[in-house]
């Protein structure tokens, strides 16, 4: 596991979950479309998604990370029959034991910037079923990689091309990439290559200020465009 600042990340993770509107249109739009029977989030931290995915037709939902003390957070508020929480971190090549349970959905929300992704990718592809979803996000264009980047312990960003690349290497067809969040670029850098530290930009405060924007201008900050902050991918394991 790459290394990172666990601090930073638990309090801007719980300042994240705050952030409802953008939450509930990133499931509904990105994810809910894909969900299958059996879904598995690498990199759930906290659990922000999760809720969604409990209440989705998803029959078993197994969440995952790499990092203990994420993991402990995940059992004490996830520990319903629905759900498994398990550690798994996929910078190693994984052991066989999540191929007996037919997962058809895997979900990657700034995960795999984390990893190396021949080696998360190899593992994503090995435990999906042949024809089930790939749902991920990952951080756009190495040119904004600054201190935030390095804080979160992102290895790298990510082009639509070099995304698409790496998910064909893997035996993925990519259905959907696209950029999004262009809105997001301006306090990134802003913050990331400045003095202003980054702490307040994942304040609880900035973060609940920030969506309540986002909740009323939606229709304005979802409009596609040909550069953003992440990319948005959908990506179907071959048959």
């Amino acid at each position: 596991m790459f290394e990172f600042d666990r601090d930073f990340t638990l309090k801007a993770l719980k300042s994240l979950s705050f952030a409802r509107n953008y939450k509930r249109n990133i499931f509904e739009r990105e994810i809910k479309p894909f969900i299958g029977n059996v879904v598995l989030e690498v990199g759930a931290g906290i659990g922000i998604f999760a809720d969604f995915l409990i209440s989705s037709k998803a029959h078993l939902v197994i969440l995952t990370d790499a990092d203990d003390s994420f993991l402990k957070i995940l059992k004490k508020n996830f520990s319903i029959p629905k759900v498994i929480v398990e550690k798994l971190d996929m910078n190693y090549e994984i052991d066989g034991r999540f191929n007996l349970l037919n997962i058809d959905t895997v979900i990657a929300n700034h995960v795999i910037e984390h990893t190396n992704d021949d080696v998360s990718l190899y593992n994503i592809s090995r435990i999906l079923v042949p024809g089930g979803f790939f749902i991920l996000r990952v951080p756009a264009f190495n040119i904004f990689y600054n201190r935030i980047d390095k804080r979160f312990g992102h290895v790298k960003r990510y082009t639509k091309k070099t995304l698409q690349d790496s998910l064909k290497r893997h035996g993925f067809e990519t259905l959907i990439c696209e950029y999004r969040d262009a809105f997001k670029i301006f306090p990134w850098i802003i913050f990331g290559f400045s003095d202003l530290t980054s702490d307040l930009l994942f304040s609880q405060a900035v973060i609940e200020l920030m969506d309540k924007i986002y909740g009323r201008f939606k229709f304005v900050f979802d409009v596609s465009l040909p550069f953003g902050a992440d990319i948005y991918c959908v990506a179907r394991k071959a048959l």
